[in-house]
């Protein structure tokens, strides 16, 4: 008779977490707005990975800068991006 062969079960990769910030001082928020006045296009994932924020908070930044109309969002494909030029 054949022995029985014990199955090899692969092993789970597991995605690491990401310990993104929740506060930030303002030297970053000033640096944030910085670098969103040089760019043409940037998307919530983006800063947040840039920056390691929650993405609520770059939403509130980037909120509060187009109620100052320092940003122009456009929304495309249920993802908001922003520009700073008009298209």
């Amino acid at each position: 008779m054949k022995s029985a062969i014990k199955k090899k079960w692969s092993k789970v990769k597991n995605k690491e977490k990401s310990n993104n910030q929740i506060y930030i001082e303002k030297s970053l928020y000033q640096k944030i707005i910085d670098e969103l006045n040089k760019e043409k296009f940037v998307s919530f994932t983006s800063l947040s990975s840039k920056y390691r924020i929650k993405i609520s908070l770059i939403k509130k930044i980037i909120n509060h800068l187009s109620v100052r109309k320092n940003l122009y969002t456009t929304k495309l494909f249920n993802n908001f991006i922003v520009t700073n030029k008009d298209l």
